[in-house]
């Protein structure tokens, strides 16, 4: 009973902080290096909540947004579909797309060079219940990405 209890309790922390459940291992290995604290004054205004996580001076880095119909208003969007949408029209428009097999819901990939050893600038869009998660990698190791989205997916509640 106890044991469920604490379950329970650390399944309400990680549902109430998105940003815990991403790996922190993984994210250096995306990184290139070990992560610094952003400060708050870098950090700028976002709408939605996000995540962020980066090395030093903000040479690498990886920013999770998550927006839902609460902040869709500030955007003139009516929801999360319009809006992913919307974001693939654009990101279709620059680069080529492809689609995560391994996320269960709609998804793109825009800019994201596929192959190891090189860095890339690129940004991995899922769609997923009432929210919309746009993972934005700048200079980040090539090839990981992919696999930290489906793994931050997996671990995600909406």
């Amino acid at each position: 009973m106890l044991v469920l209890a604490i379950l329970a309790l650390s399944l309400a922390t990680a549902t109430q902080n998105p940003c815990a459940l991403a790996n922190q291992s993984s994210i250096e290995m995306i990184l290139g290096g070990p992560t610094v604290p952003v400060p708050a004054s870098e950090m700028g205004e976002e709408t939605a909540p996000y995540c962020l996580w980066a090395t030093s001076h903000r040479e690498n880095e990886i920013k999770l947004t998550i927006w839902s119909k609460d902040e869709l208003p500030v955007l003139n969007l009516p929801d999360v579909a319009s809006y992913f949408k919307k974001l693939e029209a654009e990101a279709s428009a620059q680069y080529p797309i492809e689609r995560l097999p391994t996320i269960a819901a709609p998804n793109f990939v825009s800019g994201l060079i596929p192959s190891t050893g090189q860095t890339s600038n690129g940004t991995i869009v899922v769609l997923r219940g009432e929210h919309l998660y746009v993972f934005d990698f700048t200079q980040t190791n090539s090839g990981h990405e992919r696999t930290f989205v489906a793994d931050f997916m997996q671990k995600a509640r909406d």
